[in-house]
């Protein structure tokens, strides 16, 4: 099985769903970053991405490279989609720790005398899920890398 038989389509399908998925765990934290509800879909979305999506996406590659067969000239690695997967595992935890965090925060809102120390948790709450976004950005970056990786060598190998 080489050549024409050989379809990138399951590939390509993978990769942008982990981009939709990043993209929509991005939203939910930056349009609703103050709801606790928010913060764990986030968190789950980014979680699908890393436990489920990444290793398919890897194994998808490892297939596609393995029905090219061998070359010298080209050659594909699933290193990339690793780190990929690290960056969901960081985002994923920024998110949860944020979520977990908002409701101590809030009920520390209730008076007066704990005010300080909530809004305090409010700025940890803040800044745990501008770190998440900051990873799924990473993380669509780095699936934007993989995307060109696999095209060049699906170029390569056509070639």
């Amino acid at each position: 099985m080489t050549g024409s038989s050989c379809s990138i389509q399951r590939i390509l399908g993978l990769i942008f769903l982990v981009i939709a998925c990043l993209g929509l765990a991005i939203a939910a934290a930056a349009l609703f970053g103050q709801s606790m509800v928010a913060l764990f879909i986030a968190a789950t979305l980014v979680l699908f991405v890393s436990i489920a999506l990444i290793p398919a996406l890897k194994q998808a590659i490892s297939d596609y490279a393995t029905c090219r067969g061998p070359s010298r000239n080209c050659s594909v690695s699933t290193t990339i989609a690793t780190l990929g997967q690290a960056a969901s595992m960081v985002s994923a935890t920024s998110f949860f720790l944020a979520g977990v965090l908002q409701i101590p925060a809030l009920g520390l809102l209730s008076n007066y005398i704990t005010a300080l120390v909530g809004e305090t948790l409010e700025y940890v709450v803040r800044a745990l899920t501008y770190s998440g976004i900051a990873g799924c950005v990473a993380g669509v970056i780095i699936m934007l890398g993989v995307l060109t990786e696999v095209l060049v060598y699906k170029s390569c190998m056509d070639n």
